[in-house]
């Protein structure tokens, strides 16, 4: 009867012991496994309170950064930007900061009228906002943009040539420290902006960041004994494609 009883009781009564395993074996092996569970258990709690420790570092910097000007912003989160990963980047950035919160900033400098357009005054200098109002003239650019106003009235209505200054246009190979960032690009480097002051078009983080598309389209024809075609396009929505064809025969 007891050789029965003992048929008939269920494996959990019993410690049975895979063959080739002893019980002192087995048990060091539930020991293992009982402290890998509690050292995976740690460690889940050490994750959880890192996330919770960075959430509150996140909201910390959020609320930092909500007193501070978007120039600032910028320049701690992304000092360069040089790929269209990082322009992405920076452009959310600036829509979680506010578009019109960053205009309000340029106005409290005086960059910005009531209007929404530029200012072109001398404090501050924009010298790019009074080259496309009119306000200053470069004497030297006049038989320039003459020409471009006559191959294409409608690109002299909407666009200025520009120039560098002499000095910067005579140092523009010059290695010397006092010239890198300031010496022209190339020996004739020439500058075209546009004449209208709405500011969201003089700088290319926040062109066409209000929605909708921005278009410009310019074309030059020169014919003489060579034939000059220049034609570019700039589309912008959520990408930013530039063609540029050029010609000669």
């Amino acid at each position: 009867m007891r050789d029965a009883a003992e048929r008939r009781s269920s494996p959990s009564d019993r410690a049975v012991s895979p063959p080739g395993i002893s019980a002192e074996q087995q048990a060091s092996v539930l020991r293992e496994v009982s402290e890998g569970y509690a050292a995976i258990a740690s460690m889940r709690e050490v994750t959880m309170r890192r996330r919770a420790q960075i959430a509150q570092l996140r909201s910390a910097i959020a609320g930092e950064e909500a007193a501070r000007p978007f120039s600032e912003v910028a320049l701690s989160r992304l000092p360069k930007v040089r790929t269209a990963a990082g322009y992405a980047t920076l452009r959310a950035l600036l829509r979680d900061h506010g578009i019109e919160r960053l205009r309000d900033e340029l106005a409290e400098k005086g960059l910005v009228g009531d209007d929404g357009l530029l200012t072109t005054g001398t404090k501050p200098f924009n010298l790019f906002a009074r080259l496309g109002s009119g306000a200053m003239v470069q004497p030297e650019m006049q038989p320039a943009n003459a020409a471009l106003a006559a191959l294409t009235p409608e690109a002299a209505e909407r666009y200025v040539l520009c120039c560098n200054r002499p000095e910067n246009d005579e140092h523009w190979a010059s290695d010397a420290p006092e010239w890198l960032g300031k010496a022209s690009m190339s020996q004739r480097h020439r500058f075209m902006t546009v004449r209208t002051l709405e500011w969201t078009y003089f700088n290319a983080l926040t062109l066409g960041i209000r929605g909708g598309e921005v278009r410009v389209r310019v074309r030059v024809r020169v014919r003489m004994p060579l034939t000059l075609t220049l034609t570019l396009t700039l589309t912008l929505t959520l990408t930013l494609t530039l063609t540029l064809t050029l010609t000669l025969t």
